[in-house]
């Protein structure tokens, strides 16, 4: 339970008992995470108003982000790229929010 909260508390808008499942299966956070966001596991996020003892310890504030290439490109690798901007932002944000709540 101890590795699913640390990836909870990467990314609160996932639902626990997704990450336990997928903690069970992979026995590795980092793993998990990555999963996670290379859509290797789905799920339908949690409401964001809903409040966890971990939201209300930090509360950070969230930029209002543009879609890095809103169309979809015929050429593969401009996809790609575009998927790798997302995961980048993704993590980016992420980053910000792990930092922010454990004061580093």
């Amino acid at each position: 339970m101890r590795m699913a909260q640390q990836v909870k508390d990467i990314l609160p808008h996932v639902p626990i008992h997704v990450i336990v499942s997928d903690v069970e299966r992979t026995k590795s956070v980092d793993i998990t995470v990555t999963n996670i966001l290379e859509g290797v596991v789905t799920f339908v996020a949690e409401d964001p108003t809903v409040a966890t003892d971990t939201d209300s310890k930090v509360k950070v504030a969230t930029k209002v982000r543009t879609p890095v290439n809103p169309s979809f490109s015929r050429d593969p690798n401009r996809r790609h790229m575009t998927l790798q901007e997302k995961k980048d932002e993704f993590i980016a944000v992420a980053r910000e929010k792990y930092i922010a709540k454990h004061g580093l």
